[in-house]
Parts: structure tokens; C-alpha cells; sequence
């Protein structure tokens, strides 16, 4: 056989073995977290199965508050994470304070959201659409917050917990708050920097608040639980930095790609964010980019069930955009839709 057809001949079976690309052999090859809350039960027996199911789905850790968790993801050889919401307003802490006039945008009144509002609960609003979250949280200005959400952490490590998603850390409104602590800080921001316009100001100071406030819990986390994984969701959304989370210090950035509510996100739009968090520059080396893909099907939000093609679609451009982590919710609502969940098998394990 002569050398000019061995060549092309090797460079065939290298491609047909994957050895060409390599970064291909590690998509979804990482941490593949399923987050679950709508699962009732209790019992031991109940929790056993339930990560049994996950790690059958594909994913190797579970996000969940569960007596027995930590021992049932440790024998199959997974990770227990728990969800932390640092803003989770406490009796003595500063509540947020809207601007004036936002008390009647959807969400303040929880029971009165009309479904042709398509309300996002924390995602981005649709276009046109002005609305603020259905809960209210404690300022991010707090001075309260560290402390409390340290204390959270120490009994999670007691516990054997191996990570921990900090979650709902943003603004009501999705854009501030106006409490006058804010208020007398967003001042002296502002005097500190002439050059902004108060607009820009505002979004700066805002955002910043966010960024120093995920960077303090992960340095002082760190410290007291050096092995324990930090993990986010971005979310509620920021308005005016939709991608402000990749200036957030974290091992494994959680940012969204597909939101759990119709209208579901166009395939553009899709596309358009994987590629922006999986490829996106974040500013701290050590981070990971983890899309993350909400899914609902049933109850209360059978109306914003994804066809399973559609989710087939959503999982193979992250896949396709090369990520190697991803975060999905919401375990419960996969599991009781058998078309959902052999999409799901059949894609992470993939």
C-alpha cells in the first residue's frame, strides 16, 4: 500500500475513533446535576430510589434536601449538592424595596398573575413585558447575609454534603433595590465615578453588588469547607447584564440556555447563549461553565411542557456548543413523563 493512500487511510479511522477532536470526547463528560423539589417523599426507601433513577437518567449529582441523600449518592458513586438562597429573607435582615410604582407590575400579587402574562418567574420577561418576581428577598446589602448563609454552610459540611448551589441572589425588581442603605451607597458610588451617567452608575453599582457579594461567600466558604464544591444559578435574571454571572467567582457557573416557560426560547436564542456560556471569557480561571435547561411537564405547568424532540434539540446544542457540565431541573417533572426522560437517558449518556 502505498504512503499517499496509509495517510488519508489513518486520518479516516482517527476521525471514525473520535482522535481527531479531542474536546469532543469530553462533552457532558463532567458534572451533570439534577436538582429536584417537586419529589415528596420522604422515607429513605423513597430518596434510594429516587437518586437510583437519577444516575439511571445520566446524571451523576443530585441537588436536594433530603435526610439519606448523601449516603444514597455516595454508594452509587455521585454527588450530593444543596441549594442556598444567601438572600432568603430572615425576620431582622433589610427586605428589598422596590421603585415607585412596581407594586403593580405582575408578581406582587402572586395569585393574580393572568396566564396570558406569561410570567417568567425570575427568567427574562418576555419582550415588552415589564414584571418582578412573586417573592421578595433580603437586600444583598445586608450586612447579616455572610454570616447567615456561613452558618447554612458549616451544617452542610457536617453533614457530608459534597457542594452547595447558591441560587436567588438578585433584585426583585431584576434591576435594584431601593432600600436606603442601597441608596446611600449607590451615592457615594456614584461620586466615586464622575465619568458615569446616573444610569450608568445605577447598572454598574448594582451589578457590582451582585459580583462582591457571590466573590465574599466563596472566599469565606472556602475557608471553612475547603473541599466543598461552590456551584450557581444565575438567577433572577439582571436586566441589564444578562451575562454579568461570568464575572462571578464559582467552581461551576450555572447560567440558563433554556428556560423552563412558554414561550419557549427560540433554537437562535439557544444556540446564541450556550455558545456565550460554554465559550464566553469569565473572569476567574478557576470557573466552569454549566449551562442549565429547565424543564417542567406537568401540574400546575403541563401548559409549558417541551415536546421531547424540542428538549432532544435544547440538550444537543449544548452538546454541540461543547459543553462538558450541565445542570438540569427538574427531576420530578422528567421522571413522571416517560418521553422526557428516555430523551434525557438517551442524551447525557450519549
Amino acid at each position: 500500500m502505498g504512503k499517499d493512500i496509509i495517510i488519508p487511510l489513518i486520518l479516516f479511522l482517527c476521525v471514525s475513533a473520535g482522535c481527531a477532536d479531542p474536546a469532543h470526547r469530553d462533552v457532558l463528560s463532567g458534572v451533570k446535576i439534577i436538582c429536584v423539589w417537586s419529589v415528596e417523599e420522604n422515607s429513605a426507601e423513597a430518596v434510594d430510589r429516587t437518586v437510583a433513577q437519577a444516575k439511571e437518567l445520566g446524571f451523576n449529582a443530585v441537588c436536594w434536601r433530603r435526610a439519606g441523600l448523601v449516603e444514597s449518592c455516595h454508594r452509587r458513586g455521585m454527588q450530593a449538592y444543596a441549594l442556598l438562597n444567601p438572600l432568603a429573607l430572615r425576620q431582622e435582615a433589610q427586605p428589598q424595596v422596590l421603585a415607585p410604582g412596581e407594586e403593580t407590575l405582575p408578581g406582587f400579587q402572586p395569585d393574580s398573575i393572568a396566564p396570558e402574562q406569561f410570567y417568567q418567574y425570575g427568567g427574562e420577561p418576555l419582550a415588552g413585558h415589564r414584571e418582578i418576581l412573586d417573592q421578595n428577598f433580603t437586600c444583598p446589602n445586608d450586612p447579616g447575609v455572610v454570616q447567615h448563609t456561613l452558618t447554612r454552610v458549616a451544617e452542610l459540611k457536617e453533614t457530608g454534603y459534597d457542594g452547595v448551589i447558591f441560587d436567588f441572589v438578585g433584585y426583585r425588581n431584576y434591576r435594584s433595590c431601593q432600600c436606603n442603605l442601597c441608596l446611600a451607597k449607590l451615592e457615594k458610588f456614584h461620586r466615586q465615578h464622575p465619568e458615569l451617567n446616573e444610569q450608568e452608575a445605577r447598572e454598574n453599582f448594582y451589578e457590582n453588588v451582585l459580583v462582591d457579594l457571590y466573590e465574599i461567600l466563596y472566599r469565606k466558604t472556602k475557608e471553612i469547607a475547603p473541599g466543598l464544591v461552590i456551584a450557581n444559578h444565575i438567577h433572577p435574571v439582571y436586566l441589564p447584564n444578562i451575562f454579568y454571572g461570568r464575572r462571578v467567582i464559582a467552581d461551576y457557573c450555572g447560567i440558563t440556555v433554556s428556560w423552563f416557560f412558554k414561550p419557549h426560547w427560540p433554537l437562535e436564542k439557544v444556540r446564541d447563549y450556550a455558545a456565550k456560556v460554554v465559550s464566553g471569557t469569565y473572569a476567574h480561571d478557576c470557573v466552569e461553565p454549566m449551562p442549565m435547561i429547565g424543564v417542567y411537564t406537568d401540574s400546575e405547568y403541563a401548559r409549558d411542557r417541551r415536546s421531547p424532540e424540542r428538549l432532544r434539540q435544547d440538550l444537543q446544542i449544548i452538546k454541540a456548543a461543547g459543553a462538558k457540565h450541565v445542570i438540569m431541573c427538574e427531576l420530578g417533572h422528567i421522571l413522571r413523563d416517560p418521553e422526557t426522560a428516555r430523551v434525557v437517558r438517551e442524551e447525557l449518556k450519549n
